[in-house]
């Protein structure tokens, strides 16, 4: 009985020792969801503690991306690890735990960001947008599918403006959504006073997003209004709708 129990207790100490010292692209490998667009390069450091020198997504350059994993939640089969990234357009740190069932839940996330990030969303490519973009995540809940489920988002852009073909002044823009059950509301808005005028609204059911904004300049002699005639439809009192609607493209089941 002795000799089983110490032969147990060895072997036990042997895994551990051997577990701790896992590589940390094993990690990254595991945790990474499937299909995912983030490519982490030049990773150093243990399976716990992590490091990757390079970071892209889609092709674009994020920075240097330290993480932290929690083994006592990898015990429980859901591992949750703390990620930080540190990168010349990109500042964030946030809370993940991927859940056994495939899906993700972000207890917390904030993040700085260029706003050069905005450019292939608002396709003007004459113009590149610029100023500081401020978001901040919580309680976001991800399916499977990677579609998000729940939870509320909150985005400013400080100091938005276009620089390029007719460098033109914003102002603050800011964007509130909030979700439950793969059903979003949110609403888009610029500060009073602002340069452009922005007012609307945005949903997203399931994989279906839609998007309706009004947009005006505050004066006509504005450069922001010689580029409103690019965008949207233009309505009696000389404002512009802009109408968005698109699918979110989920993953697709492994077979």
């Amino acid at each position: 009985m002795k000799k089983w129990f110490w032969g147990c207790l060895i072997t036990l100490s042997v895994l551990l020792i051997a577990g701790g010292t896992l590589p940390a692209s094993l990690a990254w490998h595991w945790l990474a969801p499937v299909e995912s667009k983030l490519e982490l390069k030049h990773i150093s450091g243990l399976w716990w503690q992590g490091q990757a020198g390079t970071a892209q997504i889609s092709g674009q350059d994020l920075g240097q991306v330290d993480w932290r994993l929690s083994p006592a939640s990898v015990l429980q089969g859901n591992p949750s690890l703390d990620l930080k990234i540190v990168g010349e357009r990109v500042q964030a740190n946030a809370q993940l735990t991927r859940l056994a069932s495939g899906g993700a839940r972000i207890p917390d996330l904030r993040a700085s960001l260029d706003a050069s990030w905005l450019a292939p969303l608002l396709k003007l490519p004459l113009l590149t947008p610029v100023g500081q973009i401020e978001l901040r995540i919580k309680q976001l809940e991800v399916s499977p599918a990677q579609l998000p489920e729940s939870g509320e988002i909150t985005l400013t852009w400080q100091g938005a403006a276009f620089k390029g073909w007719l460098p033109a002044e914003v102002g603050n823009v800011h964007f509130r959504a909030k979700g439950n059950a793969g059903q979003w509301l949110g609403e888009i808005s610029s500060d009073p006073g602002s340069a452009l005028g922005i007012q609307g609204g945005w949903s997203l059911n399931g994989d279906q997003f839609q998007m309706e904004l009004r947009l005006s300049a505050r004066e006509p002699e504005l450069p922001i209004a010689k580029i409103l005639p690019m965008v949207g439809v233009a309505l009696p009192d000389g404002a512009r709708l802009l109408k968005v609607e698109g699918r979110i493209e989920p993953r697709k089941s492994a077979s």
